[in-house]
């Protein structure tokens, strides 16, 4: 280290002294060191306070009701700006606006046993989904013998069906939802943040 070097270490280290050794300072900067954690504190907290939170919600038939419901519900704080919603049969895209594959995916499933649909609601892009908001993806009726087959056999019907949504929070963060073997997974989409990318490129999620 050179001479000049050391002499301004010596110096910023002497006014670090002399501002220190007087209690007035000490008390000013850790009242500015507090106010600036605060500050950060609430930020955070306000960031975090109007975050969307989306969950899938599947009411199977039974004996007492042949109807079937599959609804999406936004469980969290804030609006969700919709960016894309996709439909999966298995690793197949459906192609077509939300109401439209949603609509096939239901008739090719459960089609051979007396379907009838009652219900499709879409997921636009550019739709702003409010906390608290409820939309029927699909509502249909089933025969009674599917309809009495008990949960567990019924479930198998839906397992290759796959939801994704990708959105945005009032801060423009973007999020990605998706429902993949009846598991709901959220993630933050950001080249940085590491559950996304071992979601996508090491798990084969599709998000």
């Amino acid at each position: 280290m050179e001479w000049g070097q050391l002499l301004e270490l010596s110096t910023w280290l002497g006014w670090m002294k002399s501002v220190f050794s007087t209690p007035a300072n000490v008390i000013a900067f850790s009242a500015v060191f507090v106010s600036l954690v605060s500050a950060w504190t609430g930020w955070r907290h306000g960031r975090l306070s109007v975050l969307p939170a989306f969950a899938t919600w599947a009411e199977y038939p039974s004996k007492n009701s042949r109807v079937c419901e599959i609804t999406l519900s936004n469980k969290g704080f804030g609006p969700a700006l919709i960016n894309s919603a996709e439909v999966w049969n298995g690793h197949y895209l459906m192609p077509g606006r939300f109401h439209v594959p949603m609509r096939e995916l239901i008739v090719k499933v459960f089609g051979p046993y007396g379907c009838e649909i009652e219900k499709v609601e879409s997921v636009d892009t550019g739709h702003a989904f409010g906390a608290g908001d409820k939309i029927v993806l699909g509502r249909f009726r089933v025969d009674s013998a599917l309809a009495a087959c008990g949960d567990d056999h019924f479930s198998t019907f839906l397992e290759p069906v796959a939801l994704v949504i990708r959105y945005q929070d009032i801060y423009r963060r973007r999020w990605v939802y998706t429902i993949d073997e009846f598991i709901g997974y959220t993630y933050r989409r950001a080249w940085w943040n590491p559950r996304y990318l071992w979601a996508r490129f090491i798990k084969g999620r599709k998000v």
